[in-house]
């Protein structure tokens, strides 16, 4: 009976061993805790390499000496080999690891200060000292995985990371159509060499101005290391961020004992987000708000103008509407008429932070869509990505799409050109019929090609929608 009841008791885990083991030794108690806590929030059920890993660079971030941590250590392992002893365990972990244990820590703790100083160039005007180069650090600081010479051979018509906090860096460099790149440092006119030496230097003079201070050299990772230190502190798992950067700082090495794994596109994107949003939520973004039944569009827009004293003065709208032809049964007379795409839908573009101000307003009028379900969820956005591949699909754009033009120079009546935007004439061709100069636009009336089978055989259209031939 009594081999019976042994059978069928199960051996406890090392993590319920070991909680249950440290409970009779109050000073021990709290590191083996902190251990348990580490692998429970990374989902380890067991202990592994990776899981005493985080425990060592967790100990490391808390300025842990490397005598203290081997103390720490040893004892875990103690009492391994006592739950080892009674349970048919495989090779142990600890083995694998303990040599990692008295790494060297990095000089973190003036990173971390620098954050007490990361608010002062969030938003820099264009009159003070360095106004592009801090445009520069903001840029390398929202995405990491950017090198400097990224940065330095950034075009306005580059794909950048779809993050709001990048565009508005971008936005406010778009002074002259005639630049070509983001970031005037004399391109074309400097090697590249001397343009990265020369960079650096003057970042690093921007930022001291602002209050930081670097140890050591001032490079590229210097940026990085601010950013991983943000990420910390808002509890970014460790493992996410080991594998998000290419490469890693000095005042980082230690972050190299955790494996590298593969992130989705997703995942990457909603980590740069997630820092960038912490440090900067005033970034314009686009939301969507269903309008409530028997409210229009007009409605939400006038309400807002006439109550909210200002408070949204810079929120912009995007209700697009498309004419209607309807033929009259009785009368037989054809009426024009004007009709949303998205009847019921109004796209809106405000600052994250006053987006539950805005509704607190006009809840009686409309709500805005969020992630879930949850009435406690973030809201969801749109990103410009999106909304500028939704409004060339529709042939209509918001003041924040950029449409680079193909050609400067005027096409001519007569002229061949292929329409890449437009909607429904989306890759159709078409034979110019007349130019339409306006204050800074140009636009063109088009006769479609014989062989498209539309019914509709001319229609007037932006220039930054036309490719001539």
């Amino acid at each position: 009976m009594q081999e019976i009841i042994n059978q069928d008791i199960t051996p406890p885990t090392f993590l319920s061993f070991a909680e249950n083991a440290a409970a009779s030794d109050p000073q021990m108690t709290h590191v083996v805790q902190r251990f348990i806590d580490i692998c429970r929030r990374a989902g380890f059920r067991e202990v592994t390499p990776h899981a005493l890993r985080l425990w060592i660079v967790d100990m490391i971030l808390h300025d842990f000496k490397p005598t203290t941590r081997k103390r720490y250590f040893a004892y875990l392992y103690k009492l391994f080999r006592q739950w080892q002893a009674n349970a048919e365990a495989a090779d142990s972990p600890f083995e694998t690891v303990k040599s990692e244990v008295e790494l060297p820590g990095g000089e973190t703790s003036k990173i971390q200060a620098n954050l007490e100083f990361l608010q002062r160039t969030i938003s820099p005007l264009p009159h003070v000292t360095g106004y592009e180069f801090l445009l520069l650090f903001l840029y390398l600081f929202y995405d990491p995985t950017a090198s400097l010479n990224d940065a330095i051979e950034l075009t306005f018509d580059h794909n950048i990371a779809d993050i709001a906090q990048l565009d508005d860096v971008i936005d406010k460099l778009r002074a002259s159509s005639r630049k070509k790149y983001v970031f005037g440092l004399n391109q074309g006119k400097k090697r590249s060499g001397q343009i990265e030496r020369e960079t650096l230097k003057m970042l690093h003079s921007s930022l001291r101005i602002n209050g930081m201070s670097f140890p050591g050299e001032f490079s590229r990772s210097s940026i990085t290391a601010l950013w991983i230190a943000q990420a910390i502190k808002i509890h970014v798992p460790l493992s996410d961020i080991r594998s998000l950067l290419p490469s890693l700082p000095p005042e980082y090495a230690f972050l190299s004992i955790l494996p590298q794994q593969e992130l989705s596109p997703a995942r990457r994107l909603q980590i740069l987000r997630y820092v960038a949003n912490s440090v900067n939520n005033k970034s314009r973004q686009w939301f969507v708000m269903r309008l409530r039944k028997g409210s229009t569009a007009t409605e939400v827009k006038n309400y807002i103008n006439n109550n909210s004293k200002g408070q949204f003065a810079d929120i912009e709208y995007f209700y697009p509407t498309h004419t209607l032809v309807r033929e009259d049964t009785r009368t037989k007379k054809k009426k024009r008429e004007e009709v949303p795409y998205l009847p019921g839908i109004l796209f809106f573009r405000l600052r994250t932070n006053q987006v539950t101000p805005l509704f607190a307003l006009i809840g009686h009028l409309a709500w805005c869509y969020r992630i879930s379900n949850s009435p406690n969820s973030p809201y969801s956005t749109i990103s410009r990505g999106e909304m500028r591949r939704f409004q060339s699909q529709i042939g209509l754009f918001s003041s924040d799409v950029q449409m680079e033009l193909i050609s400067t120079e005027a096409m001519s009546i007569g002229q061949q050109v292929t329409i890449n935007g437009g909607g429904l004439f989306e890759g159709y061709d078409a034979e110019v019929l007349s130019v339409h100069e306006g204050e800074g636009n140009r636009e063109y009336t088009l006769r479609l090609s014989a062989d498209s089978f539309i019914r509709i055989t001319t229609l007037r259209l932006p220039s930054a929608l036309l490719t001539p031939h």
